[in-house]
């Protein structure tokens, strides 16, 4: 109701509009008989609007618009860049393609095992080989002995360069078998444990929060129930039955990503040298990015797509000025299209009655 009593006040205020209406009335036209039927709006409109008809009446005009559905209505994130792409878990809602797609979105090979050679990953198994080794000053000197040119030690830096150049060729766990392998005794069976438990250590830690997953990738659930609401994981107050925790996931595209590194560095100063407060900061920012356009996808799910129209008729004859016809589709969410449609509205009526306004001087002109 305050949408609609909004345009009429904001039409009221043009200079030039006599009336204005919340829906599509049947008019008298200027100079009719007083036999002659009321002039159906309406129905002389190419096309009939199925929602939120309104109208304008000038002196010598009347203007007309409403809303039709759009059930062609492009997918946004198929049709719109900074959109991002939502891909779902194997299952009912996804291809093959498209269930891979997910799962390495999340950090997870093809049989949804954690994949362990992903940035994040190699970052995290670095950190806590480091933590082993400098721990185990003796171990480091023993293999600066034993790893040296013939002849020559190895510094306890250069060491630990080494393993972790290791750690980035072959991973965590085979970095930790070839130090071993370099050692003796119980040097080299703590070494070898070690590293058969690093890829737990890895897991567990990345796992909690979503950590294996790609850079400003953001989780979501899935509620349907006669309709469908995706939302960011955790968030949703979905039924535990109709919704499906985790069954797909946002990943921006190059746009995307731009606008939410841009809303970092405008809102918080962060950059690239800020290390685990930028990545962290990315990620949330991605977050509120993802609920925007979430919004939107859930609207165009859901069938809220239209299209407006907007026809202008002389007052006086009833014929229709199709110069001025304005038929635009591709709205998506109710309220957008409702804001678009009252903007067109006054647009036209502005433009109509500044063109009435200098007829007269053209004719005397001519």
């Amino acid at each position: 109701m305050t949408a609609k009593m909004q345009f009429t006040d904001r039409a009221m205020a043009v200079d030039g509009v006599m009336a204005a209406h919340d829906c599509i009335e049947e008019v008298e036209l200027i100079g009719a008989e007083e036999d002659q039927e009321m002039f159906d709006v309406i129905g002389t409109m190419r096309l009939t609007p199925e929602s939120d008809g309104c109208m304008i009446l000038t002196a010598k005009h009347i203007i007309a618009g409403g809303l039709l559905y759009d059930d062609d209505c492009e997918n946004p994130l198929e049709s719109c860049d900074g959109e991002g792409k939502i891909y779902h878990a194997p299952g009912r809602r996804s291809n093959s393609e498209e269930g891979l797609r997910y799962l390495s979105a999340r950090g997870l090979d093809e049989h949804g095992d954690p994949l362990l050679d992903g940035s994040r990953a190699i970052e995290a198994a670095k950190k806590h080989v480091k933590a082993f080794f400098d721990g185990e000053i003796s171990i480091l000197l023993k293999l600066g002995a034993a790893l040296g040119p013939w002849g020559e030690r190895l510094s306890i830096s250069e060491v630990e360069e080494l393993i972790m150049q290791t750690v980035s060729e072959c991973g965590a766990a085979e970095a930790c078998n070839r130090m071993a392998a370099a050692l003796e005794g119980e040097d080299s069976e703590k070494v070898r444990d070690f590293g058969g438990a690093i890829d737990s250590k890895v897991i567990d830690e990345l796992t909690n929060g979503f950590g294996l997953m790609e850079p400003m990738a953001v989780l979501l659930d899935i509620y349907e129930h006669s309709g469908v609401s995706y939302s960011v994981a955790g968030g949703s107050g979905g039924c535990q039955w109709d919704t499906s925790r985790g069954g797909a996931v946002w990943v921006p595209d190059s746009c995307a990503k731009e606008n939410i590194e841009h809303m970092v560095q405008t809102n918080t100063k962060l950059g690239l040298n800020d290390g685990h407060a930028y990545s962290k900061a990315l990620q949330d920012a991605a977050v509120e990015y993802c609920k925007g356009i979430l919004e939107n996808y859930n609207d165009w799910c859901n069938g809220s797509n239209y299209g407006r129209v907007v026809y202008v008729f002389d007052r006086e004859t009833g014929e229709a000025l199709s110069q001025h016809d304005d038929e635009c589709w591709g709205f998506i969410g109710h309220s957008y299209a409702v804001e678009e449609l009252h903007d067109t509205m006054l647009s036209v009526a502005a433009w109509v009655i500044k063109e009435q306004s200098e007829t007269p001087v053209q004719a005397q002109t001519a």
